[in-house]
């Protein structure tokens, strides 16, 4: 699979005058005040008047947009013509994970998972050093969800392998065969090529729900913060248990309602998948979270946006009470084929 001539998911120039950086925040808001705003009718191009939430729109961007400037009305009406005509934001999953690639490309930023606190190590394990102990949790939470499972002289597949920091680290400190990172958007398979050059380890882009990958080729598939955004998860599981060998491993991570967690390990039993490890880890996320400095990383590391973006982004996508609120847990599982 030649990725070399791959182009962006998401086109900037249909929004120019606004940057990456402007569209991001656009993005932010539709998402924050969906409900707030009842944007569903416009969504489905209803007559219902959409005056309220443009006018919050735009109050919202005028505090936010890059150096102050919100542009003239007519380029907001545009750019929420766009998204609302469109409805890019909503309509594709992949739109804000290809949008965070293009806003906020510095290469520091390798890692969009949340992180395991290790209670009983005290994050001593593994060793770090340089750019990866400041993203020691996020490294842990890989290593809790690979608890127990070895990666020497494997073949390894990471479904949803993002900005492809935990698939680097792995592939150099786990010493597998090979690593495949597959990630659903263009954008972050472009910045895992230009950013992490493993000699055992490549990025690909494809579709998680209908893999484009031999059968019986893979030892390991890893699955960090993905599957519950699938549209179909029952097809993921199926391909996953196509492209691993006999006795192979499937180890997942993520944050979702029970009910998910439980049609999961029912839906991989029914697959012929055997249940290995089945653990709620929500309180050790949680501590990671917490302990988590992100105003101290900005800090220390040039970002080609602006900083307050990043605090931004950490405080909408990475706010555990939020998530909590809305009755979704984090677990970590592990079947064996």
């Amino acid at each position: 699979m030649n990725t070399e001539n791959l182009k962006h998911d998401l086109d900037l120039s249909e929004y120019e005058p606004f940057s990456a950086e402007a569209l991001y925040y656009a993005v932010a808001f539709l998402h924050q005040h969906y409900k707030e705003f009842s944007l569903e009718p416009i969504l489905n191009q209803s007559s219902e008047s959409d005056s309220d939430a443009f006018k919050a729109f735009s109050f919202y961007m005028r505090s936010r947009y890059p150096k102050g400037s919100p542009g003239n009305g007519s380029d907001l009406t545009r750019l929420w013509n766009l998204l609302i005509g469109k409805g890019k934001a909503f309509d594709d999953f992949k739109m804000p994970y290809s949008l965070w690639a293009q806003a906020m490309p510095d290469s520091w930023w390798t890692f969009m998972n949340w992180g395991f606190y290790d209670f009983q190590n005290k994050n001593s394990h593994p060793p770090l050093e340089g750019l990866e102990a400041d993203w020691r949790y996020a490294i842990q939470l890989y290593y809790r969800a690979l608890d127990g499972v070895s990666l020497k002289g494997k073949d390894v597949l990471e479904v949803g392998s993002g900005r492809g920091g935990g698939a680097a680290h792995l592939a150099r400190a786990q010493s597998p065969n090979s690593y495949v990172g597959l990630d659903g958007t263009c954008s972050n398979t472009i910045f895992c090529r230009d950013t992490h050059h493993e000699p055992n380890l490549q990025f690909i882009h494809g579709d998680a729900e209908n893999l484009a990958l031999p059968d019986e080729s893979f030892d390991v598939l890893i699955n960090i913060e993905s599957c519950q955004i699938y549209s179909y998860p029952e097809r993921f599981l199926a391909e996953a248990s196509r492209v691993l060998r006999p006795d192979g491993y499937l180890c997942i991570a993520t944050v979702a309602q029970h009910s998910f967690f439980m049609e999961l390990v029912e839906a991989c039993e029914k697959m012929g998948f055997k249940l290995l490890a089945l653990e709620d880890i929500t309180g050790n996320v949680y501590t990671a979270l917490e302990a988590f400095n992100m105003a101290d990383m900005i800090q220390k590391h040039p970002t080609s946006c602006s900083k307050e973006l990043y605090l931004h982004f950490f405080e909408l996508t990475w706010h555990m009470n939020n998530v909590l609120k809305r009755n979704k847990y984090y677990y970590r599982l592990c079947f064996q084929c």
